[in-house]
């Protein structure tokens, strides 16, 4: 007698392995879905921190700005800058070795006007550590700042960063005509000096990390990122 043969359910089990190929499709299709959603939530997260900062260094620098310019303000400021990391500033004040340029910037250093420093004549002495600077030059001993106004604590910085994107900065030009009373121009558009300055006109600003590189136009208009003064050499002599 001949046995008939059971067919096997290939068509079922070709069923069940499409349905588990498309659950494993399925499965991969959300996963990817979520990750791609959680990287964008992510980009804006990011990206509504970076415009908050950039706000934040915005209302920082105007602040900034004000500070410095009541700092400079005071006579004491410059009078308390007469340390040797000043060394241009002495000597466009003396004309020793060579004078200086009147349509030059020179970079300075401007520390805090408390504590007031005693000066007793003579060479400007070395910077003791631990004495405030309140602002730097453009191009050497650059001063950083944070976002909120606080001062970064990387001391090696050598360009603003999205972390430290303020800088505050200093230069002075010198002032060699008129008298020490009333210092005036050698002439309108400036020119070299041929013996020590009679003043400075020194403008002291906050530069801003924008992009990837520092903007500083030096505006000392109402609204801008600078402040100028003049003063008379007679400050810094005694």
């Amino acid at each position: 007698m001949v046995k008939a043969r059971v067919p096997q359910p290939r068509s079922s089990m070709s069923l069940y392995g499409r349905q588990g190929s498309s659950l494993i499709l399925m499965v991969l299709t959300i996963a990817v879905g979520m990750f791609i959603g959680q990287m964008i939530v992510m980009a804006r997260e990011l990206e509504v921190l970076k415009e908050a900062n950039v706000a934040a260094s915005q209302e920082t620098r105007f602040h900034l700005v004000s500070f410095l310019d009541s700092a400079l303000g005071q006579e004491m400021a410059l009078r308390n800058s007469r340390y040797s990391v000043n060394a241009l500033l002495r000597r466009c004040l003396t004309g020793v070795p060579t004078p200086c340029d009147e349509r030059q910037s020179y970079d300075m250093v401007l520390i805090s006007p408390t504590p007031p420093m005693v000066y007793q004549g003579g060479a400007w002495p070395e910077l003791p550590a631990g004495v405030p600077m309140i602002a730097g030059g453009l191009d050497s001993n650059k001063l950083f700042f944070t976002p909120t106004g606080g001062r970064c604590f990387d001391t090696t910085l050598t360009a603003p960063t999205e972390a430290c994107p303020l800088q505050a900065i200093i230069q002075f030009k010198p002032i060699c005509g008129g008298t020490l009373s009333s210092p005036e121009l050698t002439v309108p558009e400036g020119g070299n000096c041929l013996k020590g300055a009679t003043g400075f006109d020194i403008t002291i600003g906050v530069g801003k990390l924008l992009g990837n590189q520092l903007v500083y136009h030096q505006k000392t208009d109402s609204g801008g990122d600078a402040k100028i003064y003049r003063f008379s050499a007679l400050i810094l002599k005694y």
